[in-house]
């Protein structure tokens, strides 16, 4: 449908006449400034297009379609139900007034029943009405003094792991939750989930330092990150050659958990990249998952560090270059045609990050198909940089410096030129944590072979005398 000669709300946030030209979205928008509008109604109302029949809106306001993120139910028809047939109700009426995309907001209810209503709208397909983007978690995680309509009996702490069975019911249609920041469990509910979804501060009785705390605990997400690449190289000092061990980011393995204060919780068991999430993305970060590598490989010493962010990868990739290698696998081809399995392709620094980082996240185990491109691309990479070092005395120096802005190490320009001159003798050795991936509860999980672990390591990093 091609809607003519109207007030179109246009992206600069002004209206101007406009025809858009739209079907289940919008399509294009031309703005008519200069032409004869009663002509261009005589040639087109009512005549068919390409775009199919022509609407004249003269005198009205064109808008795109809205977003309604917080309500329950309409014509007698609530998100807890629990039915498709009540949300068909609801889609179809919120279409009819203008309402695009809907998030309807959940009450208090029993914890079984709040689940069935997660599955319901996880599984419900479009209908026609009004798109289901998301759902409005409005409880129970509240406060009983400023519980409102909702009920007392089913008021509960934040529980992070119910939280979790929710979202795995609604197959991550969570996309807001409600929660009373003053009670107890907050903070940590924040800092386990703010990564997931949308907190927003609700039903509470907190005071402004309370809130403010809550604030910027959430805020603090983008202050770590998690680890996506893990490995561990090693240096023969006898003989200069170097072994590199790749470790599974989905690692089950004991880790130490930290509250929102920076004070230490214990230990746990849980995946091996959110240890660096409990530190700074700096130097403690770096330490906590030195700590938690060395203590996965049953104490192996490990003297130094180094962490690059991903924008770092294109830097120097460029910098030596760019690299050449063969595609170990499809796990690229659906987003670069060019990218099959065998395939030998040129790597830039355009290029580069997708290659180690894309990974199929609807995929079980899309880590792991990752980590071997990753242990092709670093293995492509270093051959490079040794063919460079070999024509350039300066390219380790200019290296490491280029880089440098992008890395946290307690290792000089010294170590990492030893370590490249080492590898001009080979990378002898390429091993990965023996274990098998899983699909748990609510997230990949690879679980170690300790015992054949434990024989990796000898053989690795240590020799009988």
């Amino acid at each position: 449908m091609k809607l003519i000669n109207g007030s179109v709300f246009l992206p600069d946030g002004k209206f101007s006449n406009a025809d858009v030209v739209c079907s289940e979205k919008i399509l294009d928008v031309t703005e008519r400034a200069g032409c004869d509008i009663r002509t261009d109604i005589q040639q087109e109302n009512g005549a068919d297009t390409d775009c199919g029949s022509v609407l004249d809106v003269s005198g009205k306001y064109v808008i795109p379609g809205l977003v309604d993120i917080h309500f329950h139910g309409c014509k007698g028809a609530d998100m807890c139900d629990g039915t498709k047939e009540a949300l068909d109700v609801i889609t179809s009426y919120e279409a009819s007034v203008g309402v695009t995309s809907v998030c309807p907001a959940t009450m208090t209810i029993p914890k079984d029943e709040l689940l069935e209503v997660m599955k319901n709208a996880g599984s419900y397909e479009y209908s026609g009405g009004s798109h289901l983007v998301g759902i409005n978690m409005e409880g129970p995680f509240i406060s009983p003094a400023k519980k409102g309509a909702q009920a007392a009996e089913n008021i509960m702490h934040c529980d992070y792991e119910y939280f979790s069975q929710l979202q795995k019911a609604a197959n991550g249609l969570i996309k807001l939750v409600d929660i009373a920041p003053e009670e107890p469990g907050a903070m940590e509910f924040i800092d386990r989930a703010k990564g997931e979804v949308v907190i927003s501060l609700a039903h509470t009785a907190s005071d402004y330092d309370t809130a403010r705390e809550a604030v910027d605990t959430y805020q603090s997400q983008a202050d770590a990150g998690q680890a996506d690449a893990i490995f561990l190289v090693s240096m023969d000092r006898a003989t200069e050659k170097i072994k590199v061990l790749f470790i599974p980011r989905d690692s089950m393995t004991r880790i130490e958990v930290f509250n929102p204060y920076g004070q230490s919780l214990g230990e746990t068991t849980d995946h091996l990249n959110i240890q660096y999430a409990f530190g700074d993305g700096k130097e403690k970060s770096c330490e906590l998952m030195k700590t938690a590598v060395s203590d996965m490989l049953d104490g192996l010493p490990i003297q130094g560090y180094c962490s690059m962010n991903m924008d770092g990868i294109s830097v120097i990739t460029d910098f030596v270059g760019g690299i050449q290698l063969t595609i170990p696998d499809d796990s690229l081809a659906d987003v670069n045609p060019e990218y099959k399995k065998g395939a030998v392709v040129d790597i830039t620094g355009e290029t580069a990050e997708q290659f180690v980082r894309y990974r199929d996240i609807d995929k079980t185990q899309s880590a792991l198909v990752r980590q071997e491109r990753q242990k092709t691309f670093l293995q492509a990479l270093v051959q490079k940089a040794q063919e460079k070092a070999g024509e350039d005395a300066g390219f380790v120096t200019g290296l490491y410096d280029s880089v440098k802005s992008y890395t946290v190490t307690n290792m000089g320009n010294d170590i990492f030129a030893k370590l490249l001159a080492a590898s001009q003798n080979g990378i002898t050795d390429t091993e990965t944590v023996p274990g098998e991936g899983t699909h748990g509860e609510n997230f990949d999980e690879y679980h170690i072979d300790e015992d054949a672990l434990s024989d990796l390591i000898i053989s690795m990093f240590y020799e009988k005398i």
